[in-house]
């Protein structure tokens, strides 16, 4: 386990994940605390635009769409590491937990981030021809 009780400065908080989650061991649990900073001015947070992409709060946040990489329809999409090592994410007051794993379960539609299976008809259906959907 990697707990996270530094800085609290957003900047930082973002920072350390990059470098220390890598080497956290399968199985193994990043928790960052006291994330109210992600609102706070004085610590690179902010109460105003709560999309800023700036704040851990929203970087964490991004990284939520990767763990379900296997979904997107987008060719050629590549898996970032995170994609590929982030089981499940977990927020709670002012918290975050990641867990890390291998997230290579595969799709039961999609097929290489291009096409996906139509289950009715049993053929393939790519998204940019919907008159094949049936």
């Amino acid at each position: 386990i990697i707990i996270d009780d530094g800085s609290h400065i957003n900047e930082h908080v973002i920072k350390t994940f990059n470098v220390l989650f890598p080497m956290l061991k399968a199985g193994g649990i990043y928790a960052v605390e006291d994330m109210q900073t992600s609102y706070w001015k004085g610590y690179g947070g902010d109460s105003d635009e709560l999309n800023n992409p700036g704040t851990a709060m929203n970087y964490f946040k991004s990284l939520t769409d990767g763990l379900n990489h296997k979904e997107f329809i987008k060719p050629g999409y590549r898996q970032t590491y995170f994609d590929k090592h982030i089981t499940s994410i977990h927020f709670f007051h002012n918290m975050v937990f990641v867990l890390k794993g291998n997230n290579d379960e595969e799709s039961n539609f999609v097929i290489e981030n291009r096409e996906f299976k139509n289950r009715k008809q049993k053929t393939i259906v790519t998204p940019s021809n919907p008159a094949n959907q049936g």
